[in-house]
């Protein structure tokens, strides 16, 4: 059933309720005759509320509250933009751990899902030859 049916069947259920109840039907004289019916200045105060609530196709409620007395117009609610997001998070993530030719440790951690580019890591530069390779010249300890 339609959101529009619903609030219609809820306004006419409540209308049918809160419409005053009569006794026993007596007779109505009907004339043809054409008097002047003087109305009251002031209008009527509603006093009868229907609430619309709905759920967009993201789980977003909207909706409202809006008097629902004799005619006057029922309102429409119109369901809010589902939130747009430009890239989908990423929850795999992968660590490089490398060593260069002279033992030094590189590498990171990135983002490793499905169309993301792989990134590449440079190895640091070996030290000069005036202070040698790490690990050479290990000396015992005695212990």
């Amino acid at each position: 059933m339609k959101f529009t049916s619903c609030i219609t069947v809820a306004l006419l259920a409540a209308l049918a309720t809160a419409a005053p109840q009569r006794g026993h039907p007596t007779a109505t004289r009907i004339t043809t005759r054409v008097t002047r019916i003087t109305r009251p200045t002031t209008t009527p105060k509603c006093t009868l509320t229907l609430c619309a609530d709905g759920v967009n196709e993201c789980g977003m409620w909207y909706g409202g509250c809006f008097p629902a007395c004799p005619g006057l117009p029922t309102p429409t609610f119109t369901p809010p933009p589902c939130p747009t997001t430009s890239k989908k998070k990423c929850d795999i993530t992968l660590c490089a751990d490398m060593v260069n030719e002279c033992g030094m440790m590189y590498g990171g951690c990135f983002e490793a899902c499905p169309d993301s580019p792989t990134p590449t890591f440079v190895p640091p530069p070996c030290p000069t030859k005036g202070h040698g390779k790490p690990g050479k010249n290990i000396q015992p300890v005695d212990v």
